[in-house]
């Protein structure tokens, strides 16, 4: 058991965060509407594919989509405050430090697909309440 929380304590940390992430905007929406099952199955969703979303993000920046625009910020914030040259010669060096530092870290996206997935599960079971009419 020891080894299995330090091997995958980031995974598991992630998930619980992103747990908590849902149930707060399922919360948030579920007790500003009408508090009724359908605004239940409203909530269950809405959180689920925010959490999908965000696991789509990660995955994006991991991928480096968002590379260029660090590097200007970055290269404008050593020229604003009058810095130590910045590590990096040009785009493509960033590149490649922030390809091998990507490649060092866990897909804890996954985790986010998870606690997004459960959300729309939750969705289904509701729906399928519903559709039995019990009240």
């Amino acid at each position: 058991m020891r080894t299995f929380w330090y091997k995958y304590k980031s995974h598991i940390i992630t998930f619980l965060v992103s747990l908590v992430f849902g149930a707060g905007i399922f919360c948030l929406y579920f007790f500003l509407k009408d508090q009724s099952l359908r605004a239940a199955v409203d909530a269950c969703s809405i959180a689920g594919v925010a959490l999908i979303g965000a696991g789509l993000i990660v995955i994006i920046t991991r991928l480096g989509a968002f590379d260029t625009f660090a590097f200007g910020f970055k290269q404008l914030f050593t020229s604003m405050f009058n810095r130590d040259p910045n590590a990096y010669n040009s785009m493509a060096d960033y590149k490649l430090q922030k390809y091998d530092e990507r490649q060092k870290k866990k897909k804890t996206y996954l985790m986010l697909f998870l606690s997004g997935l459960l959300y729309l599960l939750a969705v289904v079971v509701l729906e399928i309440i519903l559709g039995l009419n019990i009240k």
